[in-house]
Formats: structure tokens, C-alpha cells, sequence
């Protein structure tokens, strides 16, 4: 319930465009590009947002995404139109695409985002066993001639269907390196523990899921919605 209600305001804020970024270079020193590479890196890194079951086969799943995340103190939604198709022997394919608007900060360029995983169910699930998964990630984000930011992460999760409603949660590990392009020179990389926990809802074809991401200590909340089947 926690959860939920602090992803109200996340809910509404799909229906709106997202917000911008701050609106001037959030560094002046090497300190500050430390701590955006760690908040913008964490903004856009890869979730999977869905439990471990695999999708089978013949199944797909196409949705919108929201992320709510904090970057230099201004609270920032990013969205994103992603895709899920299962493989072959609890495989999975899956990625994400955003485009970030033109006019942040007076930046007459568009910046985009875009990120791919592939995950594996070492237990598929079942009545009376949950699913365990592992994954692996890549994204890239950047907005020309302001940064730009690279993640890999791997992670494994956990999750058990009780009806139409799917608990999971999962730990894992990201690696963040961001490029200053203004011409500052800065650049930064890092490595941050990831944990995360959410529910996914289906009705039919109808799916909704809510997660919380925690990494390095940031905090984020994630919306989706779409088609699966």
C-alpha cells in the first residue's frame, strides 16, 4: 500500500509531458559530476519492471513506462515505450526507448535514451514454486553536447503468482560511466548495489506493474502499462 500510494502521483504524471531536467549544468566541480553520474545513471539504467516468469514462446508484451526520479534536487518523470518477447527455453528479450524533448536548459537538441537486456528463467514458476531469473543490461542515454551516460547491470529476481496479482523483488549491480560533453573534461564511473521489489497486475491482456528501485541510494518509482500476451 505504501508502494502505491506514493506512485499516485507517478500514475498521473504519464498522462502529462515530462518534466526537464534541471534547467542549468547541475556541476561545477568533479564532486558534482560524481553525484549526477550516480543520479542520472540510476534515472536511466535498465529496469525490467515484471516478475521472473518468462513470457514463453508466442508471448510478447508492449507497454508505456514512467520513472520518477530525483536529479540535482528536481524531481523528473521520464517516459518510455518498451517491449517484452519471450524466446526459447525460459529466454527473454527486452528494451526501452525515450526521447528526451528539445528546450531543457536551453538545449536546442533532443537527447535520447534507449536500453536492451536479456534475461533467463532458471525456474520457470509454477503452483507450487516461485520463478528465479537472472538478467543482463545495457543503456545508453544522452543529450548532445550535455553528457552522456552508460550503464551495464545484472540482477536477479524472484516473484510468485497468487491469481492475477505477482509480488517479485530482486537484487543486483550497476556500473554507471558518465562523459561530460560541455567541455569541462569531467568524466565518472561508478558501481552501485541495486534492490528493487514491485507487483504486476493482469486482467486478461491488461497489465499494470509498480516498482521501487533503490541504487546507490537513490530512490525511484516506476509505472507500466500495456498489452501482454
Amino acid at each position: 500500500m505504501k508502494l502505491l500510494l506514493k506512485l499516485i502521483p507517478l500514475i498521473a504524471g504519464i498522462l502529462i509531458a515530462g518534466e526537464a531536467l534541471a534547467g542549468h549544468i547541475p556541476w561545477l566541480s568533479q564532486a558534482d559530476f560524481d553525484q549526477f553520474n550516480t543520479e542520472f545513471g540510476g534515472a536511466t539504467q535498465y529496469r525490467a519492471v515484471a516478475s521472473a516468469e518468462p513470457l514463453g514462446l508466442i508471448g510478447f508484451d508492449v507497454s508505456i513506462e514512467a520513472t520518477s526520479a530525483t536529479i540535482d534536487g528536481a524531481t523528473v518523470i521520464i517516459p518510455k515505450v518498451k517491449f517484452q518477447k519471450g524466446l526459447f527455453a525460459g529466454f527473454d528479450v527486452s528494451g526501452y526507448y525515450s526521447t528526451i524533448p528539445s528546450g531543457i536548459g536551453g538545449i536546442s537538441n533532443d537527447g535520447t535514451m534507449y536500453g536492451i537486456a536479456l534475461s533467463y528463467a532458471i525456474w520457470e514458476g509454477g503452483a507450487a514454486k516461485p520463478a528465479l531469473a537472472i538478467r543482463g543490461s545495457y543503456t545508453q542515454a544522452e543529450i548532445p553536447t550535455v553528457v552522456s551516460t552508460t550503464t551495464y547491470g545484472v540482477d536477479t529476481s524472484i516473484s510468485k503468482g497468487f491469481g492475477p496479482i505477482t509480488p517479485y523483488a530482486g537484487i543486483g549491480l550497476v556500473q554507471m560511466k558518465s562523459t561530460d560533453l560541455v567541455g569541462t573534461g569531467f568524466s565518472a564511473s561508478s558501481q552501485q548495489n541495486r534492490y528493487f521489489y514491485g507487483l504486476s497486475f493482469d486482467l486478461l491482456l491488461l497489465n499494470l506493474t509498480l516498482e521501487s528501485d533503490t541504487t546507490g541510494g537513490i530512490q525511484t518509482y516506476t509505472v507500466k502499462g500495456g498489452f501482454r500476451f
